[in-house]
């Protein structure tokens, strides 16, 4: 038998996601009974084509390096090759958090017509993932400078309570 795998064409190759799309040529066998597919030591179930001599299968990747070795083994002899598939997770994308740090209290008293309301707001990219409240009603103008994570809003108060949220959202 002859054994090349053609996909990935190079090994090592990485793969961005969980599974791998792999195919592979199986020369001088009678049939799928002479061929043994493996992923990190584990038999793999596959297709094969007898006319095409393709074999294919969905590879399950764990984080790091994965073997994958396609074989035959015939009366005639045997051939195996093998192709290391590098499988990195993203990171987790965290949710944002919104830390207002000023007013520093819960209510706040506050005797002038203004106020600057300031936050940090950690894990997103831009003002774009920020809605800021101001008694209940969406309000813009705000600033949100996305290398120190520091949003500010420079408030005209109401006469009596007024009320702030600060939403923030990312993809997660």
């Amino acid at each position: 038998p002859i054994v090349t795998i053609t996909n990935p064409a190079v090994s090592p190759a990485n793969s961005a996601g969980s599974t791998y799309n792999v195919a592979a040529t199986v020369l001088n066998v009678s049939g799928m009974s002479e061929i043994l597919v493996s992923v990190n030591g584990a038999a793999q179930t596959f297709a094969y084509n007898a006319v095409t001599h393709v074999v294919s299968f969905t590879a399950n990747l764990m984080a790091g390096s994965n073997n994958v070795t396609v074989s035959a083994h015939t009366a005639s002899g045997s051939d195996s090759k093998t192709v290391v598939l590098q499988y990195t997770p993203a990171p987790p994308v965290l949710p944002p958090v919104v830390t207002i740090t000023s007013p520093t209290s819960n209510p706040f008293l506050y005797d002038k017509l203004t106020y600057t309301i300031k936050a940090t707001i950690l894990n997103i990219s831009s003002g774009t993932q920020v809605k800021f409240y101001q008694n209940n009603n969406l309000t813009t103008g705000f600033i949100y400078i996305p290398a120190s994570k520091q949003f500010s809003f420079n408030a005209n108060l109401n006469s009596g309570a007024n009320w702030f949220k600060i939403v923030a959202t990312n993809s997660e």
